[in-house]
């Protein structure tokens, strides 16, 4: 091999050698520029599943707070319910024995006057379970109209 081919192999590898150091240096570059736009991406995926993160925190929060309203409401309408029920049951003992009292004082008409002062009480007593009974009801209509 002669001097001239040799020198012309070695520029070769020389031009070859620089040819492959500047394509490896455009390859860090772009290797360099597609990590930052990696580590930007990343940044805006860690924003979003943070917020996704406080999102659902806050919506678990607000449902927590909306079940225990809600259960306290079903807990206040079983206790008024029940208080309904029991003066219910109560207004139905007084009217069965105010019924009773009528029938036993329609038998005895014997005496007019004795007659007379026991309807005028027991029409009293019936009027005022009568204006209990229909404010219960009220009562009720009003929480049923609350509640529906």
């Amino acid at each position: 091999m002669s001097n001239e081919e040799l020198q012309s192999k070695m520029e070769f590898i020389v031009n070859q050698q620089a040819q492959f150091a500047a394509n490896f240096q455009k390859h860090e570059e772009a290797q360099a520029k597609a990590d930052e736009r990696a580590d930007k991406r990343l940044s805006r995926m860690e924003r979003v599943v943070k917020l996704i993160i406080r999102t659902g925190a806050r919506e678990r929060k607000d449902f927590r707070e909306r079940y225990a309203a809600l259960l306290d409401s079903q807990i206040k309408t079983e206790d008024t319910v029940r208080e309904i029920s029991a003066t219910v049951s109560g207004l139905s003992t007084t009217v069965s024995e105010l019924s009773a009292t009528v029938t036993a004082m329609s038998g005895r008409v014997g005496d007019l006057t004795d007659g007379l002062k026991a309807t005028r009480e027991l029409t009293e007593r019936n009027s005022e379970a009568i204006q209990a009974l229909t404010q219960i009801v009220g009562r009720i209509a009003q929480k049923n109209g609350d509640g529906a």
